[in-house]
């Protein structure tokens, strides 16, 4: 297993581990303000993402092609941050 942490504009969006189940690993998800995630919801449902599975996986596949941009940009890099946390203090 490893760590697998991400920040947006200072606040922990996600937070878990990668691990292996079967032949795909999984990423666990904490953190997420309530208002994103009512948002996020709201827009799958009306798009027909009713597979959230799915449409995590189409934006990972997105943002890794690189036909998909944040709108924020990433947090400072922060070199006292441990591996694996949030770098929230």
């Amino acid at each position: 297993m490893s760590p697998a942490t991400a920040t947006a504009t200072g606040s922990r969006i996600v937070k878990g581990t990668m691990s292996s189940r079967g032949n795909a690993p999984s990423l666990a998800i904490s953190g997420i303000p309530p208002e994103v995630l009512e948002r996020f919801m709201t827009r799958a449902r009306r798009d027909g993402w009713f597979s959230k599975n799915a449409l995590l996986i189409e934006l990972m596949r997105d943002y890794g092609n690189e036909t998909l941009t944040p709108a924020a940009a990433p947090p400072p890099f922060d070199p006292t941050r441990k591996p694996g946390s949030s770098g929230q203090k």
